[in-house]
């Protein structure tokens, strides 16, 4: 089968360790997501729709989404997206402008919540979450301010209860007090 000095190749090696009968190659799969240009419209017969049927379509999906709290969450269905896609077919929709006012301000509240529950770290990624909405400084310079100042008042009794414990001679919850404070950036 070989001459003499020949060897046998790779796949020629391969064939003859597994038989005489070829592997047959499998298929490669395409396991990628498709990009939002790929994708398939949103649901059945939406590309016959108008553009106005449309619009009430994403408008009516918006409203449905804030009443069932979906805000900015799931990232395809929740208020934010479908405002956002309105605003991609009609960008002067005031319906939709309004509706990002009412998304932010319950991304706001989100934020300034987390504060009150002592969540800084979460607090600030909310209000990050929560500019990207639309540009609004009012928006976010009050709620930045209500945050820094349940911070700030935090800061205050954790320093308290810092005091207190050591002049009781209660090392071990000073330091966790300290520790707490240290936590939040406090100098």
């Amino acid at each position: 089968m070989y001459a003499q000095n020949d060897e046998p190749t790779g796949s020629e090696r391969q064939r003859k360790r597994l038989g005489d009968s070829p592997v047959q190659v499998e298929r490669d799969l395409d396991l990628t997501v498709p990009s939002q240009d790929e994708k398939s419209s949103d649901s059945p017969g939406e590309e016959q729709l108008t553009r106005q049927q449309l619009i009430d379509r994403k408008l009516a999906a918006a409203t449905a989404a804030l009443q069932a709290g979906r805000i900015d969450q799931p990232p395809n269905d929740c208020a934010w997206s479908h405002y956002r896609k309105v605003l991609d077919i009609d960008p002067e929709n005031e319906e939709a402008l309004q509706g990002l006012i009412v998304v932010q301000e319950a991304m706001v509240a989100r934020a300034v919540e987390a504060a009150r529950i002592l969540d800084f770290e979460s607090a600030e990624r909310f209000l990050e979450d929560a500019a990207l909405v639309r540009e609004s400084e009012d928006s976010m310079e009050g709620a930045q301010q209500q945050i820094r100042a349940v911070r700030e008042l935090h800061v205050e009794k954790l320093e308290v209860e810092a005091v207190q414990a050591m002049d009781a001679g209660n090392f071990a919850q000073a330091e966790r007090a300290l520790i707490k404070l240290n936590e939040l950036g406090w100098r």
